[in-house]
C-alpha cells in the first residue's frame, strides 16, 4: 500500500468519532501519545479524545451535583482526591463499588465536613464493623495551637490498613440518584499533609492525586505502563493486594533480590531521586479550571499563592532492610516553620538542617510563638510565606554547593525554575520509560 493510500486511510478512520474512540479507549497513555504522531488527524483525534475522557467535572458528578463548587473547596484548602478515584480517572476505568476518598490538611477538616452537609446533601454515617473518628477530635484550627499543641505520630485506620500520617477518618454517605448504592465519601484527615498521606499508602499504584487544577500520577510508567505497583507498607495489606491483583496489578517489594543488585538496570521507582509532582517522572494532566474560585491569599498580609500547597514537597524512594530483606520505602523529612501555614515534607535532612541555619525554616519555641500570636489583633493577619519555600530550597541547595565546592571554579547553578501548576507545552505528556 502506497504512502498516499495509508494516509488516506488514517484520515477516514481518525475522522469518524465513533471508530477512534472505539481504537483509543484500548491504549495506555503513551500508546496515546505515540498514535498522535501518526499524522494532523490521528493529533487531532487524540486531543478531543483526551479532552473528553479527562473532563474532571464530568468525573466528579457521580459525587457532587455541582463539581465546580467542590473544586472551589479544593482550592481554598488544599485538599486533594487519592486512592482509587484518582487511579479511575487517570486509567479511565470504573470501579462501581469504590468510595471517593478525599484528604484533608489539618485545620480545614471542619470546613470541608460542613460542606459536605450543608452544600452537597451528604450525612455523617460511620461504620460500625471498624473504628471511625467523630468531631470531638477535631482540634479547631488557630497558629497558635498548631505550634503550642503536642505533636503525636498517629495511624489512622483505612480499611483495616494502618496508615502513617492519617489522623482521623470520616464517613459519609448519601442516596444516589438512580436508586442504587449510596454514594460513600471518606475525608482524611492528614496529620502533616495530605501528599505526605498518600506516599504513605501501602503500594505505588494508588499514589494518583487529583487537585483542583491538575492530577498527578507519581509512578506512572509503572503503574499504568507495566502494571506493577510496589509495596512500600509489608503487613497488615492483605485485602488491599488481593483487590488491586484482582483490578490487574502485579505487585513486588522491591526491584532487585540482592544489595549488590542495586543500580545494575533502570528501575521504574527511581530510588534515590529527588522527587516531586513536578518533576519529569510525575504524570501531570492539567485540568480547566473555568468556573473554580482561585486560592486567596491565606492572610490579609501575606501573597496569594496560585498552585496547591503539595508541588512544594520533595521525596526520595530508598532502600531499606525489613527483618533482614531488601525492601523499599518512601522517606522525607518534616519541615515545620512559623513562617508558613502548612507543614511539608522535604525529601533531605541536610538539605532541611540548611534551611534552619540560614534562617529559612524558623522552628517553633512553644512559648515564643504563643505570645506572638496573642499579640497579634486578629489571627488572620499573620505573614505566611509558603510561597517562597521553592525559592528558599533553592538557595539553600546552591549554599551547599558552593560549601561542597569550595575553591573549585564556579559553581553549578540549580534549576532556576519556582513551581507552579500551569499547563505544559504538550497538553497531554507522558513519561518514557526509565
Amino acid at each position: 500500500m502506497s504512502q498516499q493510500n495509508q494516509n488516506h486511510h488514517a484520515n477516514q478512520i481518525f475522522s469518524r468519532a465513533p471508530i477512534y474512540e472505539t481504537i483509543l479507549s484500548e491504549l495506555s497513555p503513551r500508546q496515546l501519545i505515540r498514535t498522535s504522531w501518526a499524522c494532523q488527524t490521528a493529533h487531532d483525534a487524540v486531543q478531543a479524545f483526551i479532552h473528553h475522557e479527562y473532563d474532571v467535572n464530568r468525573h466528579l458528578s457521580r459525587y457532587f451535583s455541582d463539581p465546580l463548587a467542590f473544586r472551589s473547596l479544593q482550592a481554598r484548602t488544599g485538599t486533594l482526591i487519592s486512592g482509587s478515584n484518582a487511579l479511575q480517572f487517570l486509567d479511565r476505568s470504573l470501579y462501581p463499588e469504590a468510595d471517593l476518598d478525599v484528604y484533608t490538611h489539618s485545620g480545614h477538616t471542619l470546613e470541608v465536613l460542613d460542606w459536605l452537609t450543608e452544600k452537597a446533601g451528604y450525612r455523617f454515617a460511620p461504620p460500625e464493623d471498624r473504628p471511625t473518628s467523630s468531631f470531638h477530635d477535631i482540634a479547631g484550627w488557630s497558629p497558635a495551637h498548631r505550634f503550642t499543641s503536642q505533636t503525636s505520630k498517629p495511624s489512622g485506620d483505612y480499611g483495616g490498613v494502618k496508615l502513617r500520617g492519617l489522623a482521623h477518618v470520616f464517613h459519609y454517605i448519601k442516596d444516589s440518584k438512580d436508586g442504587g448504592e449510596p454514594l460513600r465519601i471518606q475525608v482524611m484527615e492528614s496529620e502533616v499533609n495530605p501528599l505526605g498521606t498518600v506516599l504513605f499508602f501501602h503500594s505505588t499504584c494508588v499514589m494518583n492525586i487529583i487537585a483542583f487544577d491538575c492530577a498527578y500520577s507519581l509512578y506512572p510508567v509503572a503503574t499504568y505502563e507495566e502494571r506493577k505497583s510496589l509495596l512500600t507498607i509489608d503487613q497488615g495489606v492483605v485485602g488491599p493486594v488481593e483487590k488491586y491483583t484482582e483490578r490487574g496489578w502485579e505487585f513486588c517489594k522491591t526491584d532487585v533480590e540482592d544489595a549488590k543488585d542495586i543500580g545494575s538496570k533502570p528501575s521504574l521507582w527511581y530510588p534515590g531521586v529527588e522527587r516531586s509532582v513536578q518533576d519529569r517522572y510525575t504524570w501531570r494532566v492539567p485540568l480547566d479550571v473555568t468556573g473554580v474560585a482561585q486560592r486567596s491569599p491565606p492572610s490579609v498580609s501575606s501573597k496569594a499563592v496560585p498552585w496547591d500547597p503539595m508541588v512544594s514537597n520533595t521525596w526520595k524512594m530508598i532502600y531499606v532492610k525489613f527483618f533482614g530483606r531488601l525492601a523499599m520505602g518512601v522517606s522525607c523529612v518534616m519541615v515545620k516553620s512559623i513562617t508558613f501555614r502548612y507543614d511539608y515534607f522535604l525529601s533531605d535532612e541536610t538539605l532541611v538542617k540548611a534551611m534552619v541555619d540560614s534562617g529559612y525554616v524558623v522552628q517553633p519555641d512553644r512559648q515564643s510563638v504563643a505570645s506572638r500570636f496573642v499579640k497579634l489583633a486578629r489571627m488572620d493577619e499573620w505573614p505566611w510565606l509558603d510561597g517562597e519555600l521553592p525559592r528558599y530550597c533553592k538557595q539553600a541547595k546552591e549554599e551547599l554547593e558552593r560549601q561542597k565546592f569550595i575553591g573549585s571554579r564556579g559553581v553549578r547553578r540549580l534549576d532556576e525554575d519556582v513551581p507552579r501548576v500551569s499547563p505544559l507545552p504538550n497538553y497531554f505528556s507522558f513519561p518514557e520509560s526509565p
